[in-house]
């Protein structure tokens, strides 16, 4: 039987074969990963930007488009929300037809 070697991480009481040990240097592949995941978090909140998509428009239905158009996702971008809600918009843009005697865009 194979003899295997406790993980270095501090507090696990994990054993591992000696092959486990020399693939991950000496971590069990619980806390190889939590370890990875840990950098890759440090990572994206070191290189994330902040992506402001409503900035200079004003026009209500250019805004509406664009809170309702589809973006990948991507965890270094974050975008800035727009100030209004899409109802707050809505209603915005329901006050600008009833002034202009029904007739919208």
């Amino acid at each position: 039987m194979t003899e295997r070697i406790p993980c270095k991480s501090e507090g696990c009481s994990a054993v591992i074969l000696p092959a486990t040990f020399h693939k991950t240097g000496g971590y069990c592949m619980p806390c190889q990963q939590r370890k990875e995941r840990q950098e890759r978090q440090e990572y994206i909140v070191k290189h994330r930007r902040e992506i402001n998509l409503y900035e200079g428009i004003s026009d209500p239905v250019e805004l509406l488009k664009l809170m309702h158009s589809s973006r990948p996702h991507d965890p270094l971008i974050e975008y800035t929300p727009y100030e209004l809600s899409k109802e707050q918009l809505y209603i915005t843009l329901s006050e600008e037809c009833g002034q202009t005697g029904g007739l919208c865009r």
